[in-house]
């Protein structure tokens, strides 16, 4: 079974926030429209390209799901834009600590302190 993204989508003042649950995993690569970065990149060319992935609802990731998270943060970042994550849970915060993605991308405790972080340094909606 590949990875599958269920994914629930608000926007806060000029952040785009993507609720992201993962199921099953797998190197098989997942139907487009079970993908993050399918959805990260829809969002970019709509003009949100500040995006805060909550993991809240991802106890675990594999390395297919952490691929998905670099490519979007790639698209929002050439886009002129951000993208961080927030809620890890403490499996997938150390995935980060040990692929040194934390390094790169920013991660939040709470979508509240990615919210304010985030806010401070994008620009308006579109």
């Amino acid at each position: 079974m590949a990875t599958m993204w269920n994914i629930a989508e608000r926007v806060d003042s000029n952040v785009m926030i993507l609720q992201a649950a993962v199921r099953g995993l797998s190197v098989e690569q997942s139907p487009a429209g079970h993908r993050l970065v399918a959805r990260i990149e829809e969002h970019v060319r709509d003009g949100y390209n500040i995006l805060l992935v909550n993991l809240r609802d991802a106890p675990y990731m594999d390395s297919e799901g952490l691929g998905e998270i670099v490519r979007g943060f790639t698209v929002a970042h050439k886009a002129g834009g951000h993208l961080a994550v927030c809620e890890l849970a403490p499996k997938i915060r150390e995935l980060f600590s040990i692929t040194r993605l934390s390094a790169h991308i920013p991660i939040y405790q709470t979508e509240q302190d990615g919210l304010q972080a985030l806010r401070a340094n994008a620009p308006s909606q579109p």
